[in-house]
């Protein structure tokens, strides 16, 4: 949690206002409730060309 807590306060000190991060849809539900709980806000979701279902979260990056 700290990595990405790390991660987020760089890129916000970059100049980033919002980062976003796709994740697999299917059977990959420890992951995306991991993000949900960290504050990342699922935004929609689509199928890869490959035929992959995937979750594309968005956050808001503020000064920690």
């Amino acid at each position: 949690m700290r990595l990405l807590q790390g991660w987020e306060l760089s890129a916000h000190e970059r100049g980033a206002k919002h980062a976003f991060l796709d994740t697999d849809a299917l059977g990959n539900e420890r992951v995306n409730a991991f993000y949900s709980h960290q504050g990342w806000e699922l935004r929609g979701s689509y199928t890869t060309t490959q035929g992959r279902q995937m979750n594309r979260y968005v956050k808001e990056l503020v000064r920690a």
